[in-house]
């Protein structure tokens, strides 16, 4: 498909003859450009000799109107140009040939969608299994005494202890660290990796689940990042949810405020427990087996949540 974007309509597919005024030297660049466009139309697979990585971007998702913005955008040169855009939601590559015409008075931009090399599209391929947006992070056996502690889940002691969350958090970083090295063979390989690190949104997000082998879920979201020699950096980790023993734990104190967690199960006292003793809030409990903590609108410790039990 052929899109032309221009600020001052002008087709240069189709030069003026010299009856209207032109000289021998603009009849000469027009007619050199209109060659030049049509040797590009009928070589549908051409690849440039140097991969411009300034010209590569990832725009997950987007619609035809909006990935043509960002050829636009990236394309300024006067010239003959390649846009790779890489959407990994959709799992497609879109490889744009494009011709900017730019002089005073005339800014235009003619683009034409080709066929991604078998190169790239390999290349994407591998790196979406090795770089995935949604990452499952199985802790099936280790799981250290300070991840366990007080009888407490993995997951409340991920939230209230530093050690165990920077145990975790490593596991998360080195499962993407050092992967891409290997992978990165030829200038299209490089370019599909530039613009898969580099999205329009910013850097690339991705959500790891750390499942605990006590049913611990920790959903966390990252950014990643990639170095000049093709090493991963995952980086700014934030904890979005972490459930445990049935229920979704507070992330902090100020979560708490007018909240009321039921559950059945007895662990999630312990991790009341563990979390409350961390944030400085009393918990009184009562007896026995079910186990009800209710927090007031300001929990404090002379207002303290407080673990209602039902005694059988």
């Amino acid at each position: 498909m052929l899109v032309t974007r221009r600020v001052m309509l002008m087709d240069m597919r189709r030069p003026l003859p010299l009856s209207q005024g032109m000289s021998i030297v603009e009849f000469a660049r027009l007619t050199a450009r209109t060659a030049f466009f049509l040797l590009g139309a009928l070589l549908p697979h051409l690849v440039l000799s140097q991969v411009d990585l300034a010209r590569a971007m990832s725009c997950d998702g987007c619609t035809e109107q909006e990935r043509a913005e960002i050829v636009t955008s990236l394309a300024r040169v006067p010239g003959e140009s390649q846009v790779l855009i890489v959407d990994a939601y959709s799992r497609r590559l879109h490889l744009y040939e494009v011709w900017v015409d730019k002089e005073p008075g005339l800014f235009q931009v003619t683009m034409e969608e080709r066929a991604a090399p078998a190169e790239a599209v390999a290349a994407f391929e591998q790196l979406l299994a090795l770089f995935p947006a949604r990452k499952e992070l199985d802790l099936a056996a280790g799981v250290p005494s300070f991840c366990q502690g007080e009888g407490s889940s993995v997951g409340a002691n991920y939230l209230s202890d530093g050690t165990c969350r920077g145990w975790i958090n490593a596991l998360v970083r080195n499962s993407y660290s050092n992967t891409l090295r290997a992978t990165v063979v030829g200038p299209w390989t490089v370019q599909v990796l530039t613009a898969f690190t580099r999205t329009v949104q910013g850097p690339r997000q991705i959500r790891v689940h750390v499942r605990a082998p006590d049913g611990s879920l920790i959903e966390i979201e990252a950014k990643v990042m990639v170095t000049i020699d093709f090493e991963t950096i995952v980086t700014d980790l934030v904890v979005k949810s972490v459930i445990a023993n049935g229920i979704e734990l507070p992330l902090n104190a100020e979560a708490l405020r007018g909240q009321t967690f039921s559950t059945s199960h007895r662990g999630i006292y312990n991790d009341f427990r563990r979390l409350f003793g961390n944030w400085s809030i009393d918990l009184r409990q009562v007896c026995g087996s079910q186990q009800r903590i209710v927090c007031p609108p300001d929990p404090s410790p002379t207002n303290p949540c407080v673990s209602q039990i039902t005694c059988k």
